[in-house]
Formats: C-alpha cells, structure tokens, sequence
C-alpha cells in the first residue's frame, strides 16, 4: 500500500513515492506506465528497473479524501494501446505524520506570543458578579466570540 500525507508534496525534502511493477513475461521497450487514482493521472515512461517516481504537489494531496482508495495501473504500448496491470493498487491518504513517513519530528519547545487582548483594562477582583461577567464577556469579544446580554430589557 503507497500512504500519502494530506497536503503534502510526496516529492519534498528528498521523499519519494516509489512505484515498482514486476511483469516479466512483457517486453516494456517504449512503454509507459500509467497510474490513476482519485481524479490524478500520471504517466511515466518504463526503465530497466520497473521504478516509478510519483510527484503530487501539495494542492492535489490537500484535495484527496483521507481513507483507502484504489488506483489503476496500465501499461500504455508504443501504439497508445492501454492494457489494464492492476485495479486495485491500494492508497490511503492519512493526516497522520507517523503513518505516511513511519516517524514524526521531535519538537522540543514551541512559544506563543497572546497579543494584549485586555490592555489598560482594570478589573477589580472584589467586585460584583457582573464585573466578573463583564471581564469575561470583555475577554470572549476580544477573542472573536458574539456576546449576548439576554438579562437586559429589550
């Protein structure tokens, strides 16, 4: 089974997909490989070893739906004419790093920088329930959140 990491170039960083059939009894003088999944389609001229690099770019990994699918693999001869090695070459697209590259980085120490969401506001700690609510509400909407009073008249 080949694995792909969603949104990611399969050929970056020195990472390769690689794709070897075994047909023996087929001369593949001036053959092409084809391979077809998921709406993508390559075709490959045949080498010696049978190897096939398959490069997708980040925007089409992004665009496939993580899960098992299967692939088509045909033998194009130099007339054009297709004959079908396989259709059901298994591909899963993963969004989990471990699964797709067998390991993940190791990422020690990461910071965040908050911007001063509530400068030169003052609340005082002894206050009321709704100077509690009010910093809070305060917090929420600099945050990005719609805040509702529904204790106020209409």
């Amino acid at each position: 089974m080949i694995t792909i990491l969603k949104g990611d170039d399969t050929d970056a960083l020195g990472n390769t997909l690689k794709v070897t059939i075994n047909v023996p009894d087929i001369d593949l003088a001036g053959c092409k490989l084809e391979l077809s999944f998921l709406g993508v389609r390559r075709e490959m001229p045949c080498d010696k070893e049978n190897s096939y690099l398959l490069a997708l770019s980040a925007e089409e990994t992004a665009a496939m739906p993580l899960g098992v699918t299967l692939a088509t693999v045909r033998l194009i001869d130099r007339l054009g004419r297709r004959h079908t090695l396989t259709n059901t070459l298994k591909i899963k697209i993963t969004d989990n790093v471990s699964e797709a590259y067998g390991h993940s980085a190791k990422i020690s120490d990461i910071s965040i920088t908050i911007p001063p969401l509530l400068a030169g506001a003052t609340y005082d700690l002894g206050g009321t329930n709704g100077d509690t609510r009010a910093f809070i509400a305060r917090l929420a909407e600099a945050l990005g959140a719609t805040v509702v009073n529904t204790e106020v008249n209409s």
